[in-house]
């Protein structure tokens, strides 16, 4: 299990158990599957987390078996210096099954880029008849305590009139 999670994490994906068989979510662009609205998120349920500056990593060190020094473990070091200064310490991994120097510099800065642009998780809650997405899928996020938009439930249609369950200020 340890293995294959480890090349998981190599390849930007995570197995996840879906009753008794597994799935993979790979981290890579998609299109959003689902939109989460004032409408469908439990009220009082909302949480914006942000993440502070002097939890983000600007380098990152890696060991792995350089397959240009005969498979010999190297270290590779990269940097990222849009990170401030405040916010400045050291990620070691161990890479072990990437051997082209390429490939462990292109890694390294998907996770510098992940430390960098990550600048706030959110969570909520929502029914289990609102939620159509899995583990792994891209969602779209509406609320209005961080004033994301505006949003909320269709009460009625009638021809070309929508009503609301609450006023929104359109302007």
């Amino acid at each position: 299990w340890e293995a294959a999670l480890r090349v998981c994490n190599l390849a930007r994906a995570m197995l996840i158990w879906n009753g008794t068989s597994l799935t993979v979510a790979i981290d890579k662009a998609q299109d959003s599957m689902q939109l989460f609205s004032v409408g469908n998120i439990i009220s009082g349920s909302f949480k914006e987390n942000f993440i502070g500056i002097t939890e983000k990593a600007s380098e990152v060190e890696c060991d792995f078996m350089n397959k240009d020094s005969g498979y010999n473990k190297d270290r590779f070091t990269v940097f990222n210096t849009d990170i401030a200064e405040d916010g400045k310490y050291v990620i070691s991994l161990d890479l072990t099954g990437i051997i082209h120097p390429q490939e462990i510099w292109r890694y390294a800065m998907y996770r510098l880029y992940q430390n960098q642009y990550l600048t706030k998780t959110i969570e909520f809650e929502a029914d289990v008849d609102s939620i159509a997405c899995t583990v792994g899928d891209v969602i779209s996020v509406q609320h209005d305590t961080p004033d994301w938009l505006y949003g909320g439930r269709i009460v009625s249609v009638d021809g070309t009139t929508v009503t609301l369950d609450k006023p929104i200020n359109l302007n």
